[in-house]
C-alpha cells in the first residue's frame, strides 16, 4: 500500500519502585485489597516497569483466586506463575503485616526494595452507627458487632467476658464520643460513634406536644484562593471571594501593618418563589452617571431581554420620571439572566450588567398530612427556597392529634432573602396518631401461634381511621362513610359459624372531583365523579347555595359567584349519595395578559382584540376536565361572563374622544384557555373620528371589575399599543395631461413610514412622499400622467395605499379630464381665487366707489359671465362627503376641529398647481 508506520520508542532506566495504595487498613474476612508498584526514573517520573520482571517476595491473593477480573495482561502473567504491577492483599487475621516488592533482574539489583506496612483489623461497628441526638436524662442501649464475610454476628472473645451492649445516660447538653474498644490474644479492635444531648422541650400537655425549631442551613464560609502571592506596590491588588455563609462578614488580616482590605458586598441573584412576581425598574445613565428622563427611551430603543422563558416581563401602569418599571412573574423554576439594551444615535448598542434570576419552588413541609399508630415514625422533609433540604424524624408516643410547624427567619429583612421583605417564613402540617393495630388483646402478644387441626382462632382489628362502619335501616345491611383516603379491608364473619367469613379490599378515594383548594370567585368548576348506577347512568347534582356556587344540575359545571362556602351533592336515588365541600375566596385581585404580538388599531375590519383575565392566585379559572355537555352549559346557561366587565380609555387626556365611542368591547369565558376574555372590537366609525384618530399619538388602557367587587382594590390597567389607521378623504383624481395632482395621507410617524404607494397603471406616475410643512402628520404624493392618450383608453386605473404595520388597503380611482370640462375648471378656479381672497374683495369695494361709472359696466358684464359658472360647493368639517373631490377642488386636512372661516380659507387656496 506503499504506507509507511512510525513507532517512538523511549529507553528509560528505573531509579527507584513504590507501592500505592488506597487505604493502610484491612479488615479481616473483608474484600482483599489493590496494591500496584509504581517505577520511577531519576527525575522522579513515572515510568512504567518490566511487569514480566516484577516478582513479589510475599505471600498474596491471586486474581484468580478471589473471582476478580484482573487487565488482560495481569492475567497472562499468572498463567506464567508470575506477578506483575498489580496485586490483592487479604487479610487473614488481626495484626500488623509488610508487604514488600522488588525487580528480580540483575540489572536492577541496586534498585531498592518498596515495602509498605498494614493493619488487619476486626470489622467491628456499633449499633446504631450514626448520630444520636439525646434529651437530658434519656438513655440509649449501644450494640457492639462484627462482620464476617457480610454476615453480622456478635463479639466472642476467649477469656473474661466482654458485654456487646452499654447503656448511655445523658446528664447535661452538649457533645461527646463514645469509643467501645477490646483488646486480648495480641488483638486490638475498637469503633467510636458521636452523640448530642440536648435539654428536653417543655411539656404544655400529655398531647398535643410543639416547640419551635431554629434552623441554620448554610455551609461554612471559605476564603478562595487560599494562596497568593502579592507584589510589594501600592498600585496591586488582588481580589478574594467569600465562598457559602451567609451574612455579613468580618474581614481582616493576622498582619495589620501589611496589606489593607476592603470588603465589598457581592451583587446577589434575583430570587423570586414560582407564581409570584417581582419589580423591575430599568434606568438609563449618561456619561456623568446622571439618569435620563424615560420620555427618550423610545427613541434609544431601551428594551429587556431574557435569556430564557422561566419569567415573563410586563410593562407597569405606574412610571415614575427616569425610569420604566416592570412587573417580573416567575413561571418555571430554573435559572435565567436579564439584560438592558440601549442603542445610542450612531447605533452602537449598549447592554447592562446581566441580572441573575432564580426561580425556586414555595416553602412547605412533605408531606402535607401523615396518620401514624403509637410507636411508629416518619420523616419529614421541608423544601425551602434556594437553600439545602432539612429533615426531620417524628416519632408518636400517645394517641391524638397535634401539629408540626416549621419557622424560618431572617435575622434583617434588607438582606432581601423573603420576597416582600418579610421576616420569616412558616409552613404546619396536622398529624392524627392511632391506636398501634393489634391482632390480639393488650395483655395477650404471643410472637407464634401453635394452631392443632381442625382448631379455630379469633382475631380483632379496631382500625377505623378509613372508614366508619355501623348497622344499615335493613336486616343484614351496615352503612360506611369514608373518613380518610388510603386502601383499608372490610371483613365479614357469622359468629355463629366462624368459618364462614369473606373479605374485600376497600380504596377509599374522593367520589366527587377535582380538588377544590383555592378556588376563587369567578372559578367554573366542572365536577365528576365515577359513581353510577346499575345501567351506568350518573345521578344528580345538587349545590347547597346556589348564589355561592352556581351550578347546572344535568352535567354538574358551576360557577363561584361570590365568597363563602358551599356542598356540593351527587345523588344516584337509592344507590348511593356523596357530597364534597367547596370554600369559595374572594379575588383579592385581577390579572391581566394579552398577546404581545398583537395590537389595536381602528381600521375598518380590524382582527378582534383579546385581553385576558384571571380572577384567583391561579394562572387559569378552570377547575376539573370538562365534557363537551359541560362547556356547552357553561356557554348557554351558566354564563360566566356576566361577572366581568370590561373597560377601554384612551392613555392621551388631550384627546377628546372616548374610547367606548372607537371601540367596541365584551366579556366572555374561554373554554380552551379557562380564563376570561375582554373582546374589543372597532366600532364603524364616522369621518371626523377617522381623521382625529390617524394623527392621535395615544395608547388604550384596558382593565376589567368584577361586577360583585365592593372596591376598587387590586384593580389592575394594562397599558395596550394602539396603531392608528391613516386617513384619506379623497376617493378620485381627475387630472390632464399637464395636471400634477396630490394626494394627501394624514397617519402617525411610524405608519407613515411604512405606507406603499403605487399605480395599477404605466402610465400613471407617483413620486415618493414629502412631508408637509404646514401640517404635522401629513404626507404628500405627486401623481402625473406619462403617456395621456394611453390612459385615456387604459381601463380604470387605481392609486393603491397600504401599511404593512397595520394591513390597512386604500385605493384611490384615477380617471382622464373630458374636453368639456376644461373650461369649468379654470372659470372654477378663477372665481374661487377671486371670492377666497380677503384683499381682492377689499379692492374690489374701493374700485367701486372711486368709478362708478367703469364699475357698472364691468359689474354688468362679470355679472353676465359668472352666470354661465357652475355652483361650487364648499364643504365644511362637518359635512365632509369621502369622494367628492377632483383635481379642481382637492381635499383639505385641518386640526381635528378648525374654525370655519379658517377651513373654508384654506380650502380655497390650494391647488394642484402650488
Amino acid at each position: 500500500t506503499d504506507h509507511e508506520l512510525r513507532c517512538d520508542v523511549k529507553v528509560d532506566v528505573i531509579d527507584s519502585i513504590e507501592i500505592v495504595s488506597r487505604t493502610r487498613e484491612l479488615y479481616v474476612d473483608d474484600a482483599p485489597l489493590e496494591l500496584m508498584v509504581r517505577a520511577l526514573d531519576a527525575k522522579g517520573f513515572r515510568e512504567t516497569p518490566a511487569r514480566d520482571k516484577c516478582y513479589f517476595v510475599s505471600r498474596i491473593l491471586k486474581f484468580s483466586e478471589a473471582e476478580y477480573s484482573p487487565p488482560d495482561y495481569i492475567a497472562e502473567m499468572e498463567k506464567g506463575e508470575q506477578q506483575g504491577d498489580v496485586i490483592l492483599v487479604s487479610g487473614m487475621r488481626t495484626g500488623a503485616a509488610v508487604v514488600k516488592v522488588r525487580i528480580y533482574e540483575p540489572f536492577y539489583k541496586k534498585v531498592s526494595a518498596a515495602l509498605i506496612r498494614l493493619l488487619v483489623l476486626e470489622n467491628i461497628f456499633l449499633i446504631p452507627s450514626h448520630d444520636i441526638y439525646l434529651l437530658v436524662g434519656a438513655y440509649i442501649k449501644y450494640q457492639v458487632a462484627k462482620m464476617v464475610q457480610g454476615r453480622m454476628t456478635g463479639i466472642k472473645k476467649p477469656g473474661p467476658t466482654h458485654c456487646s451492649s452499654v447503656h448511655i445516660a445523658a446528664t447535661s447538653p452538649g457533645h461527646t464520643v463514645v469509643t467501645v474498644s477490646v483488646t486480648g490474644h495480641e488483638e486490638h479492635v475498637g469503633s467510636s460513634a458521636t452523640f448530642a444531648a440536648y435539654a428536653p422541650l417543655k411539656e404544655i400537655s400529655n398531647s398535643p406536644r410543639s416547640a419551635v425549631v431554629e434552623l441554620l442551613l448554610v455551609e461554612d464560609v471559605t476564603v478562595q484562593p487560599e494562596n497568593a502571592t502579592i507584589y510589594n506596590h501600592p498600585d496591586v491588588k488582588e481580589i478574594f471571594h467569600l465562598v457559602e455563609g451567609s451574612g455579613y462578614f468580618l474581614v481582616n488580616s493576622s498582619e495589620q501593618d501589611m496589606v489593607t482590605i476592603t470588603y465589598m458586598e457581592a451583587e446577589s441573584s434575583v430570587q423570586v418563589e414560582i407564581g409570584k412576581t417581582v419589580l423591575v425598574a430599568v434606568r438609563v445613565l449618561g456619561s456623568s452617571k446622571h439618569p435620563f428622563r424615560n420620555k427618550y427611551f423610545r427613541n434609544m430603543d431601551v428594551r429587556l431581554q431574557l435569556a430564557s422563558a422561566i419569567v415573563t416581563l410586563r410593562l407597569m401602569e405606574d412610571q415614575d420620571e427616569y425610569s420604566e418599571n416592570y412587573m417580573l412573574r416567575a413561571v418555571t423554576i430554573g435559572q435565567t439572566t436579564l439584560v438592558a439594551i440601549a442603542t445610542d444615535r450612531m447605533g452602537r448598542k449598549f447592554t447592562s450588567t446581566p441580572r441573575h434570576i432564580e426561580v425556586f419552588p414555595p416553602f412547605r413541609l412533605v408531606p402535607e398530612k401523615m396518620t401514624l399508630i403509637t410507636t411508629n415514625l416518619m420523616q419529614v422533609f421541608l423544601q425551602l427556597p434556594a437553600e439545602n433540604n432539612f429533615a426531620m424524624v417524628v416519632h408518636t408516643k400517645v394517641a391524638g392529634r397535634t401539629t408540626i410547624k416549621v419557622t424560618v427567619r431572617s435575622e434583617n429583612s434588607s438582606f432581601g432573602h423573603f420576597e416582600g421583605s418579610v421576616m420569616e417564613l412558616s409552613d404546619e402540617i396536622q398529624i392524627l396518631v392511632f391506636e398501634k393495630l393489634q391482632l390480639f388483646y393488650e395483655g395477650c402478644q404471643p410472637e407464634q401461634i401453635l394452631m392443632p387441626m381442625n382448631s379455630q382462632l379469633k382475631l380483632h382489628t379496631n382500625r377505623d381511621d378509613l372508614l366508619l362502619i355501623g348497622p344499615g335501616n335493613r336486616n343484614y345491611t351496615y352503612m360506611a362513610q369514608a373518613v380518610n383516603r388510603g386502601v383499608t379491608v372490610v371483613g365479614l364473619w357469622d359468629q355463629r359459624h366462624p368459618g364462614m367469613a369473606d373479605y374485600i379490599p376497600v380504596a377509599v378515594e374522593h367520589a366527587i372531583e377535582p380538588d377544590t383548594k383555592l378556588t376563587f370567585v369567578g372559578d367554573v368548576i366542572c365536577f365528576s365523579t365515577h359513581l353510577v348506577n346499575q345501567h351506568g347512568e350518573p345521578g344528580m347534582w345538587m349545590i347547597s347555595t346556589n348564589n355561592v356556587i352556581q351550578t347546572d344540575t344535568v352535567t354538574g359545571v358551576g360557577v363561584a359567584r361570590s365568597p363563602g362556602t358551599a356542598t356540593i351533592f351527587h345523588d344516584i336515588p337509592g344507590v348511593v349519595k356523596t357530597f364534597r365541600e367547596v370554600v369559595v375566596n374572594a379575588s383579592s385581585r385581577l390579572t391581566l395578559s394579552y398577546d404581545l404580538k398583537t395590537y389595536l388599531t381602528n381600521i375598518p375590519n380590524a382582527t378582534v382584540f383579546k385581553l385576558f383575565i384571571s380572577t384567583g392566585r391561579n394562572d387559569v379559572n378552570l377547575k376539573g376536565s370538562c365534557t363537551s355537555s359541560q362547556a356547552s352549559a357553561v356557554k348557554t346557561v351558566l354564563l360566566p361572563e356576566t361577572l366581568l366587565l370590561c373597560h377601554v380609555q384612551f392613555s392621551n387626556t388631550l384627546l377628546d374622544v372616548p374610547a367606548s365611542k372607537v371601540f367596541l368591547i365584551r366579556s366572555e369565558f374561554s373554554m380552551e384557555r379557562g380564563v376570561y376574555v375582554c373582546l374589543i372590537k372597532v366600532r364603524q366609525k364616522s369621518e371626523e373620528l377617522r381623521q382625529i384618530l390617524s394623527v392621535a399619538d395615544t395608547s388604550v388602557y384596558g382593565w376589567a371589575t368584577l361586577v360583585s367587587g365592593r372596591s376598587k382594590n387590586g384593580m389592575q390597567r394594562i397599558l395596550i399599543p394602539f396603531i392608528p389607521g391613516f386617513y384619506m378623504n379623497q376617493s378620485e383624481l381627475v387630472l390632464s395631461h399637464k395636471d400634477i395632482g396630490d394626494l394627501r395621507v394624514l397617519g402617525v410617524e411610524r405608519v407613515l413610514e411604512s405606507l406603499e404607494v403605487f399605480s395599477s397603471s404605466p402610465f400613471l406616475a407617483v413620486s415618493g412622499h414629502k412631508h408637509s410643512i404646514l401640517t404635522t402628520g401629513m404626507a404628500i404624493y405627486l401623481v402625473r400622467v406619462v403617456n395621456f392618450t394611453a390612459f385615456q383608453m387604459s381601463s380604470p386605473v387605481f392609486i393603491n395605499v397600504s401599511c404593512v404595520l397595520t394591513s390597512q388597503h386604500e385605493a384611490v380611482l384615477v380617471r382622464a379630464k373630458d374636453a368639456s370640462g376644461s373650461d369649468h375648471c379654470e372659470e372654477s378656479g378663477v372665481l374661487k381665487n377671486l371670492v377666497g381672497s380677503y384683499q381682492i374683495l377689499l379692492f374690489t369695494l374701493f374700485a367701486v366707489l372711486a368709478s362708478t361709472a367703469f364699475i357698472f359696466l364691468a359689474y354688468n358684464a362679470f355679472l353676465n359671465k359668472i352666470q354661465t359658472v357652475p355652483v361650487v360647493y364648499v364643504p365644511t368639517i362637518g359635512t365632509t362627503q369621502p369622494g367628492s373631490y377632483t383635481t379642481c377642488s382637492p381635499p383639505h386636512f385641518l386640526n381635528p376641529q378648525p374654525p370655519l372661516v379658517q377651513s373654508r380659507l384654506q380650502h380655497w387656496l390650494w391647488s394642484i398647481k402650488h
